[in-house]
């Protein structure tokens, strides 16, 4: 049983409810239910709340599992979503309204080369005038959080989390022991300059910082 299937089954517990809450505020202010494309979707929690205000939602996830409990708990809630496995890294098929890559999944790839090719396949799956909402975490938090340590027990289960550097001065690795089954990934940011370069081609409508967190809503030209 992969690790992925362990941190799926408690993934919506260890969900941040005001960036949660935050993206559907900024959603509801730029947009009119739509076509939506979410990136990294996980579990869906936000796909569900959007599909129950009549936005038409697909979502994608590199992880089966996720997908899995994403469908398990659509079907609970009785709404519709399309869900697929893929790899955002690769061109998705589609033309969409809003596209969203929320909870940091951008700084999920493995360089910004990675990152690039991925807002490549947005703007050529985002329609004119179409919405991107993402956010990304800065440089300062990679250090910052090296260190971290902290477990918790949601129902039955029990967590573990603990952050580790990595060779890379802007990055650090996320290991997730759930019932002593252990997962991890390299989170990994880079320069505002960089960053700016992907909205660069696009119209600004919303910049918000929460500490090390910002939050971009953009409408393509």
């Amino acid at each position: 049983m992969s690790g992925y299937r362990h941190l799926s089954a408690v993934y919506e517990h260890l969900a941040d409810d005001f960036l949660h809450a935050l993206y559907k505020q900024l959603i509801f202010r730029y947009t009119e239910p739509c076509s939506v494309l979410e990136i990294g979707c996980g579990t869906a929690p936000l796909g569900r709340d959007l599909a129950k205000e009549g936005y038409d939602v697909s979502g994608f996830d590199v992880s089966l599992d996720m997908l899995n409990m994403a469908a398990y708990y659509a079907g609970v809630e009785q709404v519709d979503l399309t869900l697929f496995h893929h790899d955002a890294r690769e061109p998705f098929p589609g033309a969409y309204a809003l596209i969203l890559m929320p909870v940091d999944v951008v700084n999920h790839f493995d360089s910004f080369t990675e990152v690039e090719a991925v807002f490549s396949h947005i703007e050529k799956a985002l329609v004119a005038g179409g919405i991107i909402i993402f956010d990304y975490l800065d440089t300062e938090y990679m250090a910052h959080l090296i260190g971290h340590e902290e477990a918790v027990q949601v129902d039955t289960h029990n967590i573990h989390w603990r952050v580790e550097a990595v060779d890379d001065v802007f990055a650090h690795r996320h290991v997730v022991t759930v019932d002593g089954v252990t997962t991890s990934h390299v989170s990994r940011s880079y320069p505002l300059k960089e960053w700016a370069t992907l909205w660069a081609s696009y119209e600004i409508l919303d910049k918000i910082t929460i500490e090390h967190r910002h939050l971009i809503v953009l409408r393509k030209r």
